[in-house]
């Protein structure tokens, strides 16, 4: 039977056999059975490497933290997830340096993760889904089109439908085209600043 620690783009955790690129974390979720009993536990959601120095973990152990998995990276910032700064290091650097454009954060100012993260979490607790036109949307963000109930990623001018399993063949939309954005603002915001997300390979990369 298959664990529940596999994350969709609203932020929901599933139980399913499929793994995903990406490793993630919000803290110790699971009874000592690997049974679920909250949602998150920190403030700080990150997303990890799932091979990192030869290291090895085991699954759901009883009194760590609870190991969720995503497709993809576009998918874990849908939830509201961003780069763990130990596995994942250049990919913080590049994500703060982003953040720094998107918010228009003076060099003279520090950026701090704390804040950062108490920022994404408001979102993740409120959110909100915006409308947008696609062609106002940079690569990278997780939509939901009119009239669809499974998010999409929009990329490279495409449309592709999301599955646990990957992408699935993408639609081409004629601008002005109307979406709910499931990635939070301040995250659409960095993709839009140049942060080069990974996106699984089903979406043609």
């Amino acid at each position: 039977m298959p664990r529940q620690n596999r994350v969709d783009p609203f932020g929901d955790i599933h139980a399913v056999t499929q793994r995903g690129m990406l490793m993630g974390n919000r803290g110790n979720l699971h009874l000592t059975n690997g049974q679920l009993v909250r949602s998150f536990k920190r403030k700080e959601w990150v997303t990890c490497l799932t091979e990192f120095r030869n290291r090895h973990r085991s699954i759901m152990e009883p009194g760590h933290y609870t190991e969720l998995f995503f497709l993809d990276e576009s998918t874990s910032l849908a939830a509201g997830h961003r780069p763990c700064g130990t596995c994942r290091k250049e990919a913080l650097v590049r994500f703060k340096d982003c953040w720094r454009v998107a918010m228009s954060v003076p060099l003279s100012v520090g950026l701090d993760l704390k804040e950062m993260d108490k920022r994404l979490h408001m979102e993740r607790l409120h959110r909100n889904y915006a409308i947008a036109y696609l062609s106002e949307l940079p690569d990278g963000v997780m939509v939901l089109p009119e009239s669809e109930s499974r998010p999409h990623l929009w990329w490279r001018g495409k449309l592709w439908e999301w599955t646990f399993d990957g992408y699935r063949t993408p639609t081409i939309l004629q601008p002005p085209t109307e979406v709910s954005v499931l990635t939070p603002d301040s995250l659409v915001k960095v993709l839009d600043a140049g942060y080069p997300v990974m996106v699984h390979t089903s979406a043609g990369t």
